[in-house]
């Protein structure tokens, strides 16, 4: 079995930062997920869009829809 260490998922999690830097992965947030607006990393899937829809009185953030 093989060992897993912090350090492994740590350069995992690095490697797929990077990758949503330089691009993204492609597949965007589904519906419900917090999103921001005209982001090439924190946005929606394509056939979504990112709106303004509060989930509770005073909440700011935008989610996919």
């Amino acid at each position: 079995m093989k060992k897993i260490s912090l350090k492994n998922i740590h350069e995992g999690m690095k490697r797929e930062e990077m990758r949503m830097i330089q691009g993204g992965s492609g597949c965007g947030c589904g519906v419900g997920s917090t999103c921001i607006p005209g982001s090439p990393v924190f946005n929606c899937a394509p056939p979504l869009k990112c709106i303004s829809k509060p989930k509770y009185p005073g909440d700011t953030l935008t989610y996919c829809s």
